[in-house]
This record gives structure tokens, C-alpha cells and sequence, in this order.
């Protein structure tokens, strides 16, 4: 009796143990996933940016940053979280005012110098222009 007892416990252990595992590392891989889906976004961003279809940039410009937003947790501890989200924004900065749109403008350039500030030292609209030129090259707003 003992022995059968032993055998069922060490079996309930196991199965505990184990879902135990399955949640610690598919935790892990859901958050990995989460950064792919969004490398792969920035790497479609990038395509598309380059293209100098305005439209269309603002639109997967605005789409990268949804799809930052919403993994928002599982990517804080990537370095390049902000950075990311600024670039984005000072981008958008630049097509909003090639397209004479100021508000729209204003708007993702103070987003932008927020996210920006710290790592090129950003301080106004102008040093976010001339960053973003230094940048990328496509940048072509004047």
C-alpha cells in the first residue's frame, strides 16, 4: 500500500513540477515572440519608409507604434524600446510637416524630444530635424 502511495505522489509531484516549467519558460517565449513580431514591423517599416511614399509611411509609422504600445510590458527591458518608439515619432515629425500638416507635426515632435532627448540630447524642434537628417538619409524635409 505504501508503495502505491508513493508512486502516486511522486507522480502528482512530477505533473506539478512540471506545468511549473512549462509556465516559466513559455512566459519567456511569448515575450520573445512579442520582440520578433516588432523587429520584424521595424524591419517592414524600414522598407516601406525608404520607398518615399508618404501615405503609406505614416501609416506603418503609426502601425509600429500600436504594435509597441500594445507589448508595451514584455519590451521595457529591451534597450532599444524608446528609442524605437522616438525614432518613429521624429519620422513622423518630418512627414507631417513635408505634407504641411504642423499640428500633426508639433504633436510627434514633442513626443519624439521626449523619447530623444536623453541619448542625442535633443532640445528643440530644430535639433530633432537635424538629428533626424543625420539619421536617415531619406529625411528629405526641408
Amino acid at each position: 500500500m505504501n508503495r502505491y502511495l508513493l508512486i502516486i505522489i511522486s507522480f502528482f509531484l512530477g505533473v506539478f513540477l512540471g506545468v511549473i516549467v512549462f509556465a516559466i519558460f513559455s512566459s519567456g517565449y511569448e515575450r520573445d515572440k512579442k520582440f520578433v513580431r516588432v523587429a520584424e514591423i521595424k524591419s517592414l517599416t524600414s522598407e516601406i519608409y525608404n520607398t518615399g511614399n508618404i501615405e503609406s509611411s505614416i501609416i506603418i509609422l503609426n502601425y509600429l507604434l500600436s504594435k509597441i504600445d500594445s507589448f508595451e510590458e514584455s519590451l521595457k527591458e529591451y534597450a532599444s524600446y524608446d528609442i524605437d518608439k522616438g525614432l518613429a515619432h521624429g519620422r513622423l515629425c518630418l512627414l507631417y510637416k513635408k505634407i504641411g500638416e504642423d499640428d500633426c507635426s508639433d504633436r510627434e515632435c514633442t513626443k519624439a524630444i521626449e523619447l530623444l532627448e536623453q541619448k542625442y540630447k535633443i532640445q528643440s524642434k530644430e535639433d530633432l530635424i537635424e538629428t533626424m537628417y543625420k539619421i536617415d538619409s531619406k529625411a528629405d524635409v526641408e
